[in-house]
């Protein structure tokens, strides 16, 4: 990656009420387990559904298209199958990957990869 490169995240949030309860459990879990990092950080619930490599004078364009992205969206439901660690430090409730976050995921990579390069987490790369 070139170094004036940054890395953008682009992210689904919730509804309020989603995202109390999403709030709820992490608190028990940083509660019984001592891990108050997405706490402490002020992490607000979220799931990652692609991440991108764009100039600083590109982020612009990265906007627009993330825009018509969400624009053509439908709600849907999340399911979460169980918790996850993320590099020691994060516990998270880890989203299925269905059929609607699957598609959305190729649907935006689909747009967005045909002007900027994907991040370095191969994690987010549409499986085709």
């Amino acid at each position: 990656m070139n170094s004036s490169m940054i890395t953008y995240a682009i992210s689904l949030h919730f509804s309020t009420d989603a995202s109390d309860i999403i709030t709820k459990a992490v608190r028990d879990i940083a509660e019984a387990t001592s891990n108050n990092f997405i706490i402490e950080n002020k992490i607000p619930p979220h799931i990652t559904i692609g991440a991108f490599h764009a100039a600083k004078k590109d982020e612009a364009r990265l906007l627009q298209l993330t825009e018509e992205f969400a624009r053509a969206q439908k709600a849907g439901v999340v399911h979460f199958s169980e918790i996850d660690n993320f590099k020691g430090k994060v516990l998270f409730l880890k989203g299925e990957k269905d059929s609607f976050l699957a598609q959305m995921n190729r649907q935006l990579h689909s747009l967005v990869l045909n002007e900027f390069e994907s991040g370095e987490n191969g994690y987010y790369l549409p499986k085709i």
